[in-house]
């Protein structure tokens, strides 16, 4: 007899129903190769295929490249089985695409070769799939041969010049398109088999329920992740252009938010954690002023923080829809848009990872397999249209994850769909309206996700004791922190006899030099006595990961031999306030460390990135950090970016505050006779101390009839000013128009009559360089804009702190030449109202509009109180009625220091104390 059920049959019935997604019946073409084709010959002159290098194909195009290398490869007689493998080992360009659509129109499969593993981990893939050909290009060719390819046919397509060839597409629906390997248990990757029809069901009812029309997708996820195809096919499959991301610029999230905004992204894929790297770290201003219309983001739970960041960047236009599945399921299985602008049940964490898609269905079964009704948990199993049926080379693996679907309704079978998945990972179906709820691992299982990568613990633990040729007797490998890293606890063999300096040295060397992608090496490895078991003598991996890590570790100090340069040293404090704390406990830091094998990793790097351009005023690619990850490589090219920099302000001014020559001789956008009194007036700097003064003053004045406030950064709601003149436009200096869109600046700059130029970025301790952008460029930018428009008035605000560069005690109201006279400290310092200085401007602004045109005038706001150097000490006094004393520079720095103030700041003072200063007085004129 069976035993009976704990659940009600119509509970049961109930929940596979609701766990079912919508049907689809497809209208696309047989394949995505084939729906390219259609689409390529209906939009022949369209842009296809970008990349960071400065290429670009139209859809005309990339069929002539991908005829092309479809033709050379079909001569190289790969066709002695059905469905050859080729492997593909490349960096990212145009070519990548044309190159994987030259291996699905011929009818072989795709392998991709990523360039972030270590080679030995390469040769063990193509060891196991027996790549029947290779596509590579100039920039791995120095690489193939450590590929042990054997066999193999090597091809460099860099050699091969685009002709005109037409080359049948041969896809088959039924046919693998792509063998995916990712962390497999046994130290070996484990790779997963895709079907042209699964990856065409997913892609086509995405589109289908996104309307996905002619977006222009960012192709950022590693060759190895099967998002990298999901971004190319969602983008050509629906007359949209794929820009891939260079190799320089992946992963660093300032290169990518630019490129976002220059390439104008409308679409985008990625984890949680990258999200986050690139709120934090990127270029909002980008972001914000961006095209950027859809994000979605799986891989990892999206978690509260991700939600903040995104309700910070104030983009109200962005979606934002979370997204699951394993790469079994070809992509993602289900989605759910995530309403983060608001407040609701779609805000309380866990989030719901939402229904299943088209032509998937969700089950949620016990440990006999049987269905349990929603709401109550169990293990995620997938079915449908769009699952694989194997991993290659693995008959054990594939009988264990991949089951016969006894679900499956009479039309699925009819239609195929008889496979379902088992993921591993714990959810339940939510009761109202059948989303999934992600819920984590199976207790006991190895596998997770790291920064939204699977890795396999086993896979880790199998490389170190190979590793190790039997000086380790077990190791076990666990996930801590946050953010996440992974702990290494070894037991040494017990006739391996050695000091515990010596073990830790032995550990750190073994570690730094695995043959694994550096996401999956350990941050540190810490040595056990004996492993610990449980109950049934297996090692008891709970308690292992729940071991406190060392909380102090006996530092060597560094020999005075080899003392650190300054800037070794101030980069050293910026690696110990971006590491985890556990980690740095376990590693020496001199000028020979490695960054990622002191504990750091990808997503440390982008905030070490951002760090060090705040201290050091130095912008480094990300890349950069890679490749010069030691303490002393890492500051050298700090000390050469400075020197570049240093040198670049060797500067033609003719050059850089030259108006645009097409705007001098193009027609305005409309003539327009200005009015003898400023009635619209545009305003920068409408958020900051003086800028709110001269927005409260216009808006009280009734002549003025708008104001158009533009570069706010940010959701600045002007609340202090309730006034219906008001126009306000986000956007920052930096961007080009300020933000503005087109449409936008060409109707502002149609009727302003009035430019009160008063945004700046004021910082003291930027260079020239850095701020060019937003006090020199966006000059001009103005400048250019009111040209081409009505051609008001323009009147710009500056610090009166520009007079100290002259050198003189006093400054008349005329032009000054920034040419630096500094040799001595004297001068006056000026007192006056803010209210006046805002009154003073304005007053300006209407007196001048009756002077001959064009006229350049200079006017000062202040003088109204003057105090000498010597008597500000008095001044103080008598204006606070406290006590001040007097000090030296230096014991000033000292003292403040002692209270507080940053070390950068106190640095750059002591090095400005040694500078003499002119404070000149600033002599008025009636204006």
């Amino acid at each position: 007899m069976e035993a009976p059920s704990l659940y009600s049959l119509v509970d049961v019935e109930d929940a596979i129903k609701l766990g079912t997604g919508p049907s689809l019946k497809s209208t696309w073409e047989e394949t995505l190769p084939h729906r390219i084709d259609s689409v390529g010959r209906k939009a022949g002159s369209q842009v296809a295929v970008k990349d960071g290098l400065g290429h670009k194909l139209t859809y005309t195009e990339l069929m002539k490249r991908t005829n092309t290398i479809a033709s050379e490869l079909s001569g190289a007689n790969i066709f002695q089985q059905p469905s050859p493998r080729v492997a593909v080992f490349q960096e990212p360009t145009v070519d990548w695409v044309c190159s994987v659509l030259a291996i699905m129109r011929l009818g072989a499969t795709y392998v991709p070769l990523d360039l972030r593993a270590p080679l030995p981990r390469l040769a063990t893939i193509v060891k196991d799939c027996h790549p029947q050909a290779l596509l590579f290009h100039n920039a791995t060719s120095d690489y193939i041969n450590k590929l042990d390819l054997l066999d193999t046919a090597a091809i460099n397509i860099s050699h091969l010049n685009s002709r005109d060839v037409e080359v049948s597409n041969c896809a088959n629906p039924d046919s693998p398109a792509v063998i995916l390997y990712t962390s497999g248990s046994t130290g070996v990757p484990k790779g997963i088999c895709l079907h042209h029809r699964a990856i065409r069901n997913q892609i086509e009812g995405f589109s289908e329920r996104w309307e996905i029309t002619s977006d222009i997708v960012l192709q950022q996820s590693a060759f190895s992740f099967d998002i990298s195809l999901w971004e190319m096919f969602t983008a050509l499959a629906n007359s949209g252009t794929v820009f891939i991301v260079s190799k320089a610029s992946r992963g660093d999230p300032v290169a990518l938010s630019k490129i976002i905004w220059d390439e104008s992204i409308t679409l985008t894929i990625g984890v949680t954690s990258e999200y986050i790297t690139w709120l934090r770290y990127g270029e909002a201003k980008y972001l914000q002023q961006s095209s950027w219309r859809l994000m979605l983001c799986g891989g990892e739970p999206f978690s509260d923080i991700l939600n903040s960041e995104l309700k910070a960047l104030g983009k109200p236009d962005l979606r934002a829809v979370n997204v699951y599945g394993p790469t079994e399921v070809s992509f993602f299985s289900n989605e759910l848009e995530v309403l983060y602008k608001g407040k609701g049940d779609d805000l309380k964490l866990p989030m719901p990872v939402g229904p299943a898609g088209s032509n998937y269905s969700i089950y949620i079964l016990d440990e006999n397999l049987d269905p349990v009704p929603a709401g109550v948990p169990g293990e995620i199993y997938i079915g449908g249209a769009s699952i694989a049926t194997q991993y290659i080379n693995d008959k054990a693996l594939s009988s264990h994850r991949f089951l016969d679907n006894k679900f499956a309704s009479p039309d699925w079978l009819l239609r195929g769909w008889k496979t379902m998945h088992r993921s591993g990972d714990w959810g339940r179906l939510r009761k109202e309206d059948g989303a999934l709820m992600f819920e984590g691992r199976i207790v006991g299982d190895t596998q997770i996700k790291l920064r939204g990568l699977r890795i396999e613990l086993r896979d880790v633990e199998s490389t170190i004791l190979s590793q190790a040729t039997g000086v380790l007797e077990d190791v076990v490998v666990s996930v801590r922190g946050d953010p996440q890293f992974l702990v290494a606890h070894v037991v040494f063999r017990g006739d391996y006899h050695s000091t515990e300096e010596t073990r830790d040295k032995y550990l750190k060397r073994l570690v730094s030099s695995l043959p694994l992608p550096q996401y999956m090496c350990p941050a540190m490895a810490v040595t056990l006595k004996t492993m610990l078991l449980n109950n049934h003598s297996k090692k008891d991996r709970r308690a292992i990961s729940d071991l406190p890590l060392p909380e102090k570790h006996d530092r060597m100090e560094l020999d005075s031999s080899h003392a650190l340069t300054p800037t070794e040293t101030r980069l050293k404090d910026i690696w110990e306030v971006v590491l985890t704390k556990h980690i740095l406990v376990s590693h020496t830091i001199n000028e020979d460390s490695d960054f990622f094998h002191s504990g750091g990793n990808s997503m440390i790097l982008m905030a070490l990135q951002s760090s060090i351009k705040q201290h050091f005023s130095v912008s480094l690619p990300l890349v950069k950090l890679f490749e010069e990850s030691t303490l002393r490589r890492m500051a050298s090219c700090i000390e050469s970016g400075s020197v570049q920099q240093q040198a670049s302000l060797d500067i033609n001014w003719k050059q850089e505050i030259e108006l645009d020559a097409n705007t001098l001789t193009a027609p305005a956008y409309r003539e327009k006779a200005q009015p003898h009194e400023p009635r619209v007036v545009l305003l920068t700097g409408s958020t900051g101390f003086l800028g709110k003064a001269m927005l409260r003053q216009l808006v009280e004045q009734e002549s003025i009839q708008k104001i158009y406030c533009i570069a706010v950064r940010g959701e600045q709601r002007f609340s202090e000013f309730p006034s219906k003149k008001i126009k306000v436009y986000a956007g920052d200096l930096t961007l080009p128009r300020l933000g503005l869109s087109l449409k936008d600046a060409e109707a502002v700059f149609n009727e302003v009559d009035t430019i009160i130029h008063n945004g700046a970025d004021v910082s003291f301790l930027k260079t020239y360089s850095t701020l060019k952008a937003a006090n020199l460029t966006s000059t001009v930018e103005l400048a250019n804009l009111g040209l081409r428009g009505s051609q008001p008035q323009f009147h710009y605000v500056s610090s009166a702190g520009v007079a100290q560069l002259t050198g003189k005690e006093v400054i008349d109201e005329s032009s000054m030449k920034a040419v630096p006279d500094l040799s001595s400290w004297r001068g006056w310092f000026d007192f006056i109202p803010v209210d006046d200085v805002a009154s003073g401007i304005l007053k300006a602004t209407s007196l001048h509009r009756s002077l001959p045109s064009p006229v350049l005038k200079y006017i000062h706001q202040s003088g109204q109180i003057e105090v000498p150097i010597g008597d500000f000490k008095t001044f103080l006094e008598n204006e606070s009625k406290d006590e001040f004393e007097m000090f030296s520079s230096d014991d000033w720095i000292r003292r403040a220091q002692e209270s507080g103030l940053h070390e950068l700041v106190a640095t750059y003072m002591s090095q400005a104390a040694s500078v003499p200063v002119v404070l000149p007085r600033m002599a008025r004129s009636d204006v």
